[in-house]
């Protein structure tokens, strides 16, 4: 079979110099290579990151119905080829390639093994043992790559009387945890975004590049298995609550948008909204009481000391409440500002997006639809000019990052009400180099959109040594897409 001779020629031959990838760029991470057989958002946030700092990402979907999370809306929006995305899905895949195929058949398998082969990473969140039975679990990816760095997410680990259990942000926020310590007295709440996988990929991908240094500084260079759980990472960010309870045995209560252990610490009603205030310290607390004219309420015994200020809570939030209803939040807001009180506006996400702060950092990227379909990836080989250093020149990047203000009015539907788009606005990267630097324009420039499902198969097959008659036949049952 033409597959068996593509595998027994990749593994004895030039194939690990091949690109299946893509081409060269100066991010920190260029030249480490990831084969994503994740879903949903922990595992396709963490290769997200290794994507944006420069890592070559190949995703491997299903035929057909691709990572669940396509499905995930409204929202959705086509390209001027009448191509779907979802919102969902492009939070946590750009700068990947998709490659669409059946895993559960030989010749999918063995696709599977000739990208393994010239990789550095393997991730993936299948249920604990389902990839065994198609050959893809760590011990048998391992046999043909000795050095890989294999990492599975899963909901509780990979034992245990929970292992076999699927796990999803929402049940093991309420299971470890989160969800007592979140809302009100009377009603406890999820965090707002699925902050349980956004974490487990924070983790998971600190765990991989961990796990590639050590194998960098090892003589035999070999990789190794790294198992990576939602329960774990949500007890692990307990934080001050768990640590408060394991010294006092007392568990921690709901408190709305207040602080357990500092005060005030909280949102205050103004004459036309909200706003939070976080004072951290007695002198912060001072500047704040001049500001709203309560000079003598720093040396009155109950509010002296944060202490004493946690203690009688109630009452300080209603000496506080009174003053700022006097205030239009944005005057507030400014004028505490001006006496460096920390505080903020509680902000919806438009106002976030158009933030002349997010602006300033090039925090919005805007990535093209067009000129990928052949996706000369995160990575025109003359690409980054990031060493420019330039750190700040954010001031004139604006023409690169469709900084004007971000308006729904300047999207139009289709009849079905998916939005018509040419290009993706997303929220960039957070991390700021000083060397490898992501928001110069041509290194955003540099990044590219979520694929479309199986956007780039041909390619990769072709990369692999298949012609246009072999990829047509894998095609043709369904096999690749």
């Amino acid at each position: 079979m033409f597959l068996n001779k593509l595998i027994k020629n990749n593994f004895n031959k030039q194939i690990v110099k091949k690109n299946y990838y893509c081409t060269i760029n100066n991010k920190p991470l260029n030249g480490f290579k990831i084969l994503d057989l994740s879903r949903v958002l922990a595992g396709p946030y963490a290769t997200q990151l290794f994507g944006d700092l420069g890592a070559q990402v190949i995703k491997v979907e299903n035929v057909g119905k691709g990572d669940d999370t396509r499905q995930y809306g409204p929202p959705f929006y086509v390209d001027k080829e009448g191509r779907k995305g979802s919102a969902y899905f492009s939070c946590a895949n750009r700068n990947k390639k998709s490659i669409a195929l059946d895993i559960s058949t030989k010749e999918g398998q063995d696709i599977v093994y000739s990208l393994a082969k010239d990789s550095d990473v393997f991730i993936e969140n299948f249920k604990v043992g389902g990839l065994k039975k198609y050959g893809l679990d760590y011990e048998s990816i391992k046999r043909i790559n000795p050095s890989i760095v294999y990492c599975s997410i899963t909901g509780f680990g990979q034992d245990g009387e929970y292992s076999k259990l699927p796990g999803y942000d929402f049940s093991v926020q309420a299971m470890g945890g989160l969800i007592s310590i979140t809302g009100d007295k009377e009603n406890p709440y999820k965090c707002g975004v699925a902050i349980v996988d956004m974490m487990t990929g924070l983790y998971a991908n600190i765990a991989i590049q961990a796990a590639l240094h050590h194998r960098e500084k090892s003589v035999d260079k070999k990789g190794q298995y790294i198992d990576v759980s939602l329960l774990d990472v949500q007890a692990s960010f307990l934080a001050n609550h768990g640590s408060s309870y394991l010294i006092t045995g007392e568990t921690s209560q709901r408190v709305g948008n207040s602080h357990p252990s500092i005060a005030p610490y909280d949102s205050l009603k103004t004459k036309n909204g909200f706003m939070v205030v976080a004072i951290g310290n007695n002198s912060q607390f001072q500047s704040m009481c001049n500001v709203l004219g309560l000079v003598h309420l720093p040396t009155n015994p109950l509010f002296s000391t944060n202490p004493s200020r946690v203690k009688n809570r109630k009452q300080l939030l209603s000496i506080l409440t009174n003053e700022t209803l006097k205030f239009n939040t944005d005057d507030i807001v400014q004028l505490l500002g001006d006496s460096n009180v920390p505080c903020s506006p509680i902000n919806s996400i438009d106002k976030v997006v158009n933030h002349k702060q997010i602006k300033h950092r090039n925090m919005i990227w805007n990535l093209p639809f067009e000129n990928n379909n052949n996706n000369n990836n995160n990575n025109n080989n003359n690409n980054n000019n990031n060493n420019n250093n330039n750190n700040n020149n954010n001031n004139n990047n604006n023409n690169n990052n469709n900084n004007n203000n971000l308006d729904k009015k300047e999207y139009t539907q289709n009849d079905t009400g998916d939005y018509i788009m040419n290009s993706i606005n997303l929220i960039g990267n957070p991390i700021h180099f000083s060397e490898t630097n992501l928001h110069t324009p041509s290194s955003i420039k540099s990044n590219t959109p979520p694929p479309f499902l199986g956007q780039h198969t041909d390619e990769i097959l072709k990369n692999l040594g298949l012609n246009e008659n072999e990829i047509s036949k894998l095609k043709n049952n369904n096999i690749v897409q």
